[in-house]
């Protein structure tokens, strides 16, 4: 019964997050999206990245138990050499439900 209890409790308070993040400095539309997806898409917490080179822009999402976004943000800007700003456009769902 506490097992199930700590399940239950785990689960709702996880956070995941989307968070998108501006790129600059991407030049071509392959292997430089490439490029940031593998740089991140490793690391513990990462649930999912998508590169959109014609928005200059990554989605992203992670759990946040797990890295902060200025993580994410230093992961790719030292792996890349690309500039990465968080653009601050975050979903969560726990916050969802409850605002």
């Amino acid at each position: 019964m506490k097992f199930l209890i700590i399940s239950l409790f785990s689960i709702l308070y996880s956070a995941e997050v989307t968070s998108i993040y501006k790129i600059d400095g991407m030049m071509c539309s392959e292997s430089c999206p490439k490029a940031v997806y593998d740089s991140i898409i490793n690391v513990k917490g990462i649930n999912s990245c998508i590169v959109n080179f014609d928005n200059e822009t990554a989605t992203i999402v992670y759990n946040d138990d797990f890295i902060e976004s200025d993580k994410i943000t230093d992961i790719i800007s030292q792996k890349t050499y690309f500039k990465v700003k968080d653009s601050k456009e975050t979903f969560n769902l726990w916050n969802w439900f409850f605002n």
